[in-house]
């Protein structure tokens, strides 16, 4: 028994609009991991770098990359990466650094900037 001409097209219609959605769907979603992950390799090699020497004269992550990045992030992960950037500024804080003879600054403790990095670190990895 033949199928009605009006059933074919109906069903290859909501095939094709199906298959479109989905498409768009999925292409929306490879966009918004290649963003984030583009943000998170900035963010990435400028931790890496401080990370290597330690120095309150290391160069910080554009503070927009941290803020595009934080907003990509899921609702679940931007607490705890909240309280690692938190971490992160107090190792960098005043209270973290000392001033030599001949006027150079210094950390106190290197390993608490290390270990702050090293909590963002674990954050700022690809999807």
């Amino acid at each position: 028994m033949p199928v009605p001409i009006h059933i074919t097209v109906a069903s290859s219609l909501a095939t094709g609009l199906i298959g479109l959605f989905v498409g768009n769907w999925l292409a929306i979603g490879r966009d918004k991991r290649k963003e984030f992950n583009c943000i998170a390799e900035r963010i990435t090699i400028a931790l890496l770098k401080a990370r290597e020497s330690p120095s309150p004269y290391d160069e910080w992550p554009d503070k927009m990359d941290i803020h595009f990045f934080r907003e990509a992030l899921p609702f679940w992960r931007r607490r705890r990466f909240d309280a690692a950037l938190c971490t992160w500024k107090q190792a960098h804080a005043d209270d973290n650094t000392t001033q030599g003879k001949h006027g150079d600054i210094s950390y106190k403790d290197t390993n608490l900037v290390v270990h702050s990095i090293d909590r963002l670190l674990k954050l700022t990895r690809k999807k």
